[in-house]
């Protein structure tokens, strides 16, 4: 298997609808700053659900998955605006994912479509050839898909992530294109 060439950090957040603007300036203005000084962070974007504005996902570029992890020692404490953001937040998810090579990688767009797939242990070496060089292809050959970066689970390598940058958010995503691997989920976020 490929050696990771990065990370990502992805958080995903609900909230109530009502303290939507507030989430987007605490990231825009508090967090993401904070993120992006400490060393190992090399991007961060704030994405909201295209169809529900209460759900949100955060997604940090980072140099490796330890980054996400620091030492107690080395972890800043929580601004007072920072632990009432976090205690409003109705449910959240944290995942790390490392990165695999892959040839359809480009600039961020204004929406992204996630997908996860989990396969089986003793097909992760086929299906990521499949994946690579046959279903992305095609999948970037429909319209609005722009390129695609791929992710593995930090702690369960069979589970995959794929970033789709789209160019459109109203992408229709084909039933049969998920025809290997199993529970896969998707959905659309617009970048806030």
């Amino acid at each position: 298997m490929d050696q990771p060439s990065g990370a990502l950090l992805m958080v995903s957040v609900d909230i109530d609808p009502a303290n939507a603007a507030d989430l987007e300036n605490w990231y825009e203005e508090e967090h993401f700053p904070e993120k992006l000084a400490e060393p190992g962070y090399r991007g961060a974007r704030l994405y909201r659900h295209h169809d529900d504005t209460a759900k949100f996902v955060a997604l940090y570029d980072l140099d490796e998955s330890q980054t996400a992890s620091p030492p107690p020692e080395h972890r800043k404490p929580a601004s007072e605006r920072s632990k009432q953001m976090i205690a409003s937040w109705k449910a959240w998810t944290r995942s790390v994912w490392d990165e695999l090579p892959c040839a359809f990688s480009g600039p961020p767009q204004a929406a992204v479509l996630i997908v996860t797939i989990e396969i089986e242990p003793s097909e992760v070496e086929d299906f990521e050839r499949w994946y690579e060089e046959e279903h992305l292809r095609e999948k970037l050959a429909e319209p609005g898909f722009v390129h695609a970066r791929r992710f593995r689970l930090h702690d369960n390598p069979s589970t995959c992530l794929v970033v789709y940058e789209l160019n459109d958010p109203t992408v229709t995503i084909k039933a049969g294109s998920m025809k290997r691997g199993k529970n896969w989920s998707h959905n659309v976020w617009v970048a806030v």
